[in-house]
């Protein structure tokens, strides 16, 4: 009962039917006290919580299933809870913590041979690097995760890292590469049909238009991608949106709603447990 219960919230979380993930999930932490399981129910709680934009929580989820999990160090949960912990301790402005856990995840994953983690988790140091400004060392370990994305991943895990991609070819002075990186991400979710994935390629189109002075062009991608807000939407695409936004306003010299997206950006992403996005939204508010 156990089993079926946590693999029925594995199954709700993949359809964002997060609610009854919960309550399916939590079903299962109460019928089990198999280590094994536990771990696995832990991380996938932890995932739906992400997704609500509940990063305290996913942080406090992921640290239990590392303890649950510390005795099994073949346990394919391991290196996804510690993954998980790396990329709350990221949110939270923990940079070395992040670093650390996304180190120690990459190792377990390449002792257990779980080469769809060791990319995930090159992934997310590349993401690590950026937000440092590490853009030419960032985009060899994202570009890593695209690789093995583009050959076995699904377009669920495939447009995210592309969409990491892009941004940090923008940062690099590299536009036409990185509208060429959003286009194949976009193909991809549209051939899955996935919204929201599409909302996110076309929040890095905006961005890139943005920072070439297209203005009316960032403008007409974000409208047609109002999905972004929907309350089923994850909070990282949101908080994404609302920066481009923001920028749009600021660009066209509405200064006041520009302050108003910084201000509604700032308080989910403090809600939420962002502390970094939410201290680059408060900063914003101050320019």
């Amino acid at each position: 009962a156990a089993t079926l219960a946590v693999t029925r919230g594995e199954a709700l979380s993949a359809l964002s039917r997060r609610p009854e993930a919960m309550e399916a999930l939590t079903a299962g932490l109460r019928l089990t006290n198999d280590p094994s399981l536990k771990g696995r129910a832990l991380v996938a709680l932890a995932h739906v919580y992400r997704a609500i934009g509940n990063e305290k929580e996913a942080a406090r989820l992921a640290n239990e299933a590392m303890t649950v999990l510390a005795t099994l160090p073949l346990d394919r949960s391991l290196p996804a809870a510690l993954l998980l912990a790396a990329n709350t301790q990221q949110q939270a402005a923990r940079p070395d913590e992040a670093h650390r856990l996304f180190r120690q995840c990459i190792a377990v994953a390449e002792g257990q041979d779980a080469s769809d983690m060791v990319a995930m988790a090159e992934g997310g140091l590349g993401g690590l690097l950026a937000e440092e400004g590490q853009l030419e060392d960032a985009l060899e370990y994202l570009e890593r995760e695209g690789s093995y994305q583009r050959v076995y991943g699904t377009a669920r895990q495939l447009v995210p890292v592309l969409y990491r991609i892009a941004i940090t070819l923008r940062r690099l002075g590299r536009p036409d590469e990185a509208l060429v990186c959003l286009d194949e991400a976009d193909d991809a979710a549209r051939f899955a049909r996935l919204p929201y994935e599409r909302a996110r390629a076309d929040a890095g189109r905006a961005a890139v238009h943005l920072a070439c002075g297209d203005i009316d062009g960032a403008q007409t991608l974000l409208e047609r991608r109002r999905v972004a807000y929907d309350p089923d939407a994850d909070a990282v695409l949101r908080l994404a949106y609302r920066e481009v936004e923001a920028g749009v306003q600021l660009a066209r010299g509405d200064r006041q709603a520009a302050l108003a997206v910084f201000h509604a950006a700032e308080s989910e992403a403090s809600q939420g447990g962002f502390d970094g996005t939410a201290a680059f939204f408060l900063g914003m508010t101050g320019v």
